[in-house]
């Protein structure tokens, strides 16, 4: 059996669900006694997608309200450790806000490498979202784990994905080769900056030792310290759109992002 990263196993087997859910006509999350964000933001999106879908709830009754208050969007601060999920509004100027408060709600970016850190990874992601997605829903989320010594922070959309971009803007490339060539800066618009990824890879891998996925379409990239893979998906696995995951110790220490701007 083929060994995935513990982030792409996550979305992997949200697909799993996903893809029961549309033979079954319900999705039977009864069985999941845990959940994280690169699994969570999967099956909100796929679930906006699919208003009527029935859902059998996890039985764990903690995961099982921890699911609800993500799925109604109305996460919130408790006791120190950050549960916001916030939903992209249609419009980038109406962001604005959202940001200051996800922000807000992470002090800052504090353990999360830094105001600096935190900020261009959020900026340049939700810059992704409006510049190229053409999303009907995009998410934001940030969770810390300080128990087990991690957090993560996710954002996907529902848009044209990287590769559609890039096909936009007259390139024929793979989901794979997209993936590739956004994480090396090739930009999707003339004479504009690319995707932010190559940036961020190295702040999350090089600068905070972490990891970094990307899935868009039929592929995902998962880039680590001294790892970098492109696995190319079944048709089940595919998304409709984006998901950037990052998995990093938990507290992360602050880093200067100009280290790692080229």
């Amino acid at each position: 059996m083929k060994e995935y990263p513990v982030l792409l196993k996550e979305y992997l087997d949200s697909c799993t669900l996903r893809e029961n859910a549309i033979i079954y006509k319900k999705l039977n999350l009864s069985k999941v006694s845990w959940i994280y964000p690169s699994k969570l933001l999967s099956l909100v999106s796929f679930l906006k997608n699919h208003k009527n879908m029935e859902i059998i709830y996890p039985m764990t009754e903690s995961v099982q309200r921890y699911f609800k208050t993500a799925l109604s969007g109305d996460m919130a601060y408790h006791k120190k450790i950050y549960l916001p999920m916030i939903q992209l509004p249609e419009k980038r100027n109406e962001a604005n806000p959202i940001i200051e408060q996800l922000q807000h709600l992470c002090h800052n970016g504090k353990n999360l490498g830094g105001l600096m850190a935190f900020g261009y990874f959020l900026g340049e992601m939700i810059d992704n979202v409006y510049d190229h997605s053409q999303f009907a829903h995009a998410y934001v989320f940030a969770q810390m784990y300080p128990k087990m010594k991690f957090s993560e922070i996710a954002l996907i959309d529902d848009g044209i994905s990287i590769q559609g971009s890039y096909r936009k803007a007259g390139y024929v490339f793979n989901d794979a080769e997209a993936l590739l060539k956004a994480i090396e800066g090739v930009s999707a618009k003339d004479k504009e900056r690319g995707f932010g990824l190559r940036t961020n890879v190295r702040l999350f891998t090089e600068g905070l030792k972490g990891e970094f996925l990307v899935v868009s379409g039929g592929a995902a990239l998962y880039v680590d310290q001294t790892n970098k893979k492109v696995f190319k998906l079944e048709p089940s696995q595919s998304l409709q759109g984006t998901l950037v995951c990052v998995r990093l110790s938990y507290p992360a220490k602050e880093v200067n992002i100009y280290d790692f701007i080229a």
